[in-house]
């Protein structure tokens, strides 16, 4: 069976002032490797919103991630997962050209069918734990900077 442990191959954990040593460690215990990336304070981040800078935050995880072969498991450092993490099953089928991002935990799920294979699928916005996968990951850096563009940070 493919499970999130031999399926992953980097994992990050986005913070910003929050502490993450706990969901670390735990991690770690559970035979992820991890690294923490938090945000950055530049001085010219300080015109940019708040929630611009949690997605320059996750961008920096999706440049990485772009880079990888392997799917790249992605938290916000208040993420708390549930006992024997590293077990759990795939949430996609491995070999699925068509996934790009899978949400580990959501805040708002909205499953709109179940796949042929048993897989729901849907859409939502929150980004607190997810799968992505190098080719999704560069979608999502190309997005970033065309919001980025667009609108300075000013979002």
């Amino acid at each position: 069976m493919d499970t999130l442990l031999n399926t992953i191959g980097q994992t990050f954990i986005i913070a910003y002032k929050e502490p993450t040593e706990e969901l670390e460690n735990y991690l770690k215990q559970e035979g992820f490797q991890c690294t923490i990336l938090r945000q950055e304070n530049k001085p010219e981040y300080q015109d940019f919103s708040p929630s611009f800078r949690c997605l320059l935050n996750h961008r920096q995880a999706w440049k990485k991630a772009a880079e990888d072969i392997q799917p790249t498991l992605i938290l916000e450092a208040d993420f708390v997962p549930v006992k024997e993490f590293g077990k759990l099953p795939l949430p996609f089928a491995k070999d699925n050209p068509k996934v790009g991002l899978s949400w580990i935990y959501n805040c708002a799920p909205q499953v709109y069918w179940v796949s042929p294979e048993g897989y729901a699928e849907g859409f939502s916005t929150a980004m607190v734990a997810y799968i992505l996968t190098p080719k999704a990951a560069k979608y999502l850096v190309k997005l970033a900077d065309k919001i980025q563009q667009e609108t300075g940070g000013k979002v």
